[in-house]
């Protein structure tokens, strides 16, 4: 039916109306509608996820389309970029492969992957920002990583399993020993999703459909050596990053402050997931870590000038601690969207006295006290006079 619908509201308007933005409303609607009303099995919500974003796309997409050719720019790529007819929508939306595993492809993606056997005419592979080196992970490879990922699942589960979180054992821990084992608990939480991304790139680049950079779920190095958080979440399921960039803040006026494109980003991304209240905080938790990460680096240059200014030692202890904060951090958003349920997740982070919450806040409200109070540098330089 969602099916359907989008394809009629998006190919057989009504007269003066928005078909690309209602079009949108509706897949949305319709998502949530689903997850309040039915009962849906892991892998029929799994199907759902993909199923919404792959509608939202062509939304836009076809939006996007009819504004360029009311400009006059012509697509030179031979490759049709929208669908044309409810056959393609039916095809593109409901193909097997990426419905059931993922990784989000759009709809130019998976097209010039038929007629050209893999997506490098897609529009990602265009944008620096997320294009990827010839070379890459065959598919066997990709495989082996994802087993290797569920094993070590498996296994740090045994010896640190999350549920202990949910004891009495973990709350009578003294403070220090009850925060390590909290960060080492929730670290386990990653292993589940670097097995079910390596298996699914595995899938796309086993089936032909891409070449084995051509398709980029997670960077598990660049992931596990963030300095920031911005830089963790942009590792992170990197085709749903690319949807919510190009189709959430890319949306927004660039006028409005970045700060509500950080909090619409994050926000869609909890409504995407369920609508139990936990999604909500973690995200919404997430987005303010990435606010007070740069509030922190801002902070720094005002106090103590460029960090390139340091020397390596220095820049190297400040790297680590940047390391090491990031690694808390985003354990503490991974316990949120692991425990899920409002009353243990309550118990935990209450005996961790809330850090993850307090902590981001404090980190912006200094930020703003120290605008206020620190003279702005002259942006002449202090070396020489001026000629």
């Amino acid at each position: 039916m969602i099916i359907v619908v989008n394809g009629m509201l998006l190919l057989k308007p009504l007269p003066g109306m928005n078909n690309h933005f209602w079009a949108a409303v509706f897949v949305w609607v319709f998502l949530i509608y689903t997850r309040i009303a039915c009962n849906i099995s892991g892998l029929g919500n799994g199907m759902q996820l993909i199923l919404t974003l792959r509608l939202t796309s062509i939304c836009w997409d076809m939006y996007d389309e009819e504004e360029r050719q009311r400009q006059g720019v012509k697509n030179t790529d031979g490759v049709p970029g929208v669908p044309r007819s409810s056959y393609d929508i039916w095809c593109y939306s409901l193909g097997i492969l990426g419905l059931f595993t993922g990784p989000f492809f759009t709809y130019d993606e998976w097209m010039s992957s038929i007629h050209s056997t893999h997506m490098s005419k897609g529009r990602w592979h265009k944008d620096e920002r997320f294009s990827r080196k010839e070379g890459g992970e065959g598919w066997v490879w990709k495989a082996v990583q994802g087993v290797f990922f569920v094993a070590m699942f498996g296994i740090w589960n045994k010896f640190l399993p999350l549920s202990s979180l949910k004891t009495d054992w973990f709350l009578e821990l003294p403070f220090p020993l009850r925060m390590a084992y909290f960060v080492a608990a929730t670290y386990n939480a990653r292993f589940r999703f670097y097995f079910a991304w390596k298996m699914a790139e595995a899938a796309c680049v086993a089936a032909g459909i891409a070449r084995p950079f051509d398709v980029l779920t997670i960077d598990v190095f660049l992931l596990e050596t963030a300095i920031s958080p911005a830089i963790f979440t942009k590792h992170w399921n990197v085709t749903v990053v690319r949807f919510l960039d190009c189709y959430v803040r890319r949306r927004i006026p660039p006028q409005i402050p970045r700060g509500f494109h950080v909090w619409m980003v994050f926000l869609t991304s909890a409504v995407w997931h369920g609508v139990e209240p936990m999604y909500y905080v973690a995200f919404l938790n997430g987005a303010l870590w990435v606010l007070a990460s740069s509030s922190v680096a801002k902070m720094y240059n005002m106090l103590f000038g460029p960090l390139a200014d340091r020397s390596p030692a220095v820049q190297s202890a400040l790297l680590f601690a940047a390391y090491l904060a990031t690694v808390v951090e985003m354990n503490f958003g991974g316990g949120l969207f692991s425990l899920l349920k409002f009353e243990d997740t309550l118990r935990v982070i209450s005996s961790l006295y809330f850090y993850g919450i307090i902590a981001p806040l404090v980190c912006i409200i200094a930020h703003q006290v120290c605008k206020a109070v620190v003279p702005r540098k002259s942006p002449r330089s202090s070396s020489g006079k001026a000629s």
